[in-house]
């Protein structure tokens, strides 16, 4: 896989990870569902912005200013931060599911008692890894992999 971009949420809640053609191609798909109206914002490996843009031939994501210099470390450790945000917000959402199973007499098992992910780094390493974890995103969300079980709490 080329370097990862990383799709995240003006409110930091949710993100998509991966291949640029295919994050994009799976957001726009949540789009033309009507499932997702989120502005989201792009990045790249080093941390510069990216904008959509469309050539004719399809979207593609393209760095919004071509003539910026890369971000610095600074700009590169917010995002990573942000990254953070978004998986704390999974876990919110991962102990309500674990307390609607425990409401409803279906405990979790051990091997369920997940705890979410939390990154710290440098954003190129925390991409490949978040990347790894959810290596499968299907371009459609409706395709046969619409998401790995990391995806469904990142991204929803």
């Amino acid at each position: 896989m080329s370097d990862p971009v990383l799709a995240i949420s003006p409110g930091n809640d949710r993100m998509h990870v991966g291949a640029a053609a295919t994050v994009l191609s799976h957001v726009t798909a949540e789009e033309a569902d009507g499932g997702d109206t989120t502005a989201w914002e792009y990045f790249d490996a080093r941390g510069a912005a990216l904008a959509v843009v469309d050539h004719g031939a399809g979207e593609v994501l393209e760095p919004a200013d071509p003539n910026a210099a890369p971000p610095l470390r600074p700009a590169r450790q917010v995002l990573v931060a942000r990254i953070d945000l978004v998986l704390a917000h999974a876990q919110l959402r991962l102990d309500e599911e674990i307390a609607r199973r425990i409401a409803g007499n279906d405990p979790p098992r051990d091997r369920e008692s997940v705890r979410m992910v939390r990154v710290q780094g440098e954003l190129p390493d925390v991409l490949i890894m978040l990347a790894a974890l959810d290596k499968d995103l299907d371009p459609s969300p409706q395709g046969p992999n619409p998401g790995s079980w990391w995806h469904n709490f990142w991204a929803h």
